[in-house]
C-alpha cells in the first residue's frame, strides 16, 4: 500500500528559503563588521606609533618636538630616510602575501587593505581625519586618535537601521610610547 505524498504549498517553501537566507545574512554581516572595526583600530593604532618615531626623528634633527602634525609632515617630506620608511611599508602593503613573501601567513600590516601614502600616515583610517599632537607639560607630547564615539548606518531596509558599524576613540600614545591600550 503506498502512502500519499506530502506536499507543502509553493508560497511556504518561499518562505522557509528566505528565512534561511535571512538567517546567512544576520550571522555573516555582523562577523564582517567586526573584522573591519578591528582592522581599523589596529591599523590607526600602528599609524599613531608611526607618527611618534617620525615625531623622535624630528627631535634628532631640530632637537626639539614639533608643536603640530603640519610641521611634521613637512619634515617628513623633506627628510629622505623618512620617506624611504614610508615607501617600504606602501611596497610591503602592495605586495601579494606569497609563500615567498610571508612565510608565517600572517597580514604584514594590520589593516593591509588600505593603501599607505605619505599623507595617510597621518590620518586615521575609520574617516580619514588627521591625529593630534597635543603638548605636555616640560615640552612633551601626546599623539591621539581624533575618532569620537559614534557608528554609521551601513544596511537600512524600510528606513530602519539593520546593521552599524560602530567606532571608538582608538586611544593614544606618548613621548614615553606609553599607550592607552
Amino acid at each position: 500500500m503506498a502512502y500519499p505524498k506530502v506536499t507543502g504549498s509553493v508560497v511556504s517553501k518561499i518562505i522557509v528559503v528566505i528565512l534561511g537566507v535571512a538567517v546567512i545574512f544576520a550571522l555573516y554581516i555582523p562577523s564582517q563588521i567586526w573584522i573591519v572595526e578591528e582592522g581599523e583600530q589596529a591599523e590607526c593604532r600602528f599609524r599613531m606609533v608611526s607618527l611618534y618615531h617620525a615625531q623622535s626623528q624630528y627631535y634628532v634633527a631640530h632637537e626639539q618636538y614639533a608643536d603640530s602634525l603640519s610641521q611634521i609632515m613637512r619634515f617628513a617630506e623633506s627628510n629622505p630616510s623618512y620617506v624611504q620608511i614610508v615607501d617600504s611599508l606602501a611596497f610591503i602593503v602592495s605586495r601579494e602575501d606569497t609563500s615567498e613573501g610571508n612565510k608565517t601567513k600572517s597580514t604584514l600590516r594590520p589593516y593591509y587593505t588600505v593603501p599607505v601614502t605619505m599623507d595617510s600616515l597621518y590620518r586615521c583610517p575609520t574617516h580619514g581625519t588627521y591625529y593630534n599632537i597635543i603638548p605636555e607639560e616640560d615640552g612633551r607630547f601626546r599623539i591621539e586618535c581624533p575618532e569620537v564615539d559614534g557608528s554609521e548606518k551601513l544596511y537600512t531596509l524600510l528606513s530602519l537601521t539593520i546593521f552599524e558599524k560602530s567606532f571608538f576613540n582608538h586611544g593614544w600614545v606618548d613621548q614615553n610610547q606609553s599607550t592607552s591600550w
